[in-house]
């Protein structure tokens, strides 16, 4: 009963060792967005189109005419385009990026998101600054980073 108990023990402990892999986002992937307006301008809203729900939008923070937090990106295709909502109008972000849908035999099929080997963004605001990152593995020449995909800032 003792060696039952071992043996039980070391595949429990086997296995907890070999599931620690990094298989990227379990859900759809989303990116870190940041906006920066006029005190002029109040951002009402942020939605995106072709993203399988707005539900992300829940944690972005809005505090008059500055913003933050995560927004959803589509798997549909290789963009998406986010409208943000003013008093007087609706601006446009549209990002571009490359999806990568591959397997590994500890996740099966996963996702990642890259850099697009063409333009990265298409917008009617002044700036926008977008940065990629892999949302699986480490960050390359940066020590002990994890990936957290792509963050983008937006200023007017």
């Amino acid at each position: 009963m003792k060696n039952i108990f071992f043996a039980f023990l070391f595949l429990v402990v086997g296995g907890m060792a070999s599931g620690c892999y990094d298989c990227g986002p379990q859900a759809e992937p989303a990116i870190s967005l940041s906006v920066y307006f006029p005190p002029t301008d109040t951002l009402l809203r942020v939605s995106a189109l072709g993203v399988k729900a707005d539900s992300a939008f829940r944690e972005f923070r809005i505090s008059g005419f500055n913003g933050g937090g995560q927004a959803p990106l589509s798997l549909l295709q290789d963009s998406t385009t986010y409208l943000f909502y003013f008093t007087d109008r609706v601006d446009t972000l549209t990002l571009f990026y490359e999806r990568i849908f591959d397997s590994r035999r500890q996740c099966g099929y996963y996702v990642d998101i890259a850099e697009p080997k063409g333009r990265r963004y298409h917008s009617n605001f002044r700036d926008v600054q977008a940065t990629y990152y892999p949302y699986i593995g480490e960050i390359k020449g940066l020590k002990h980073s994890t990936a957290y995909g792509i963050s983008v800032s937006v200023f007017r």
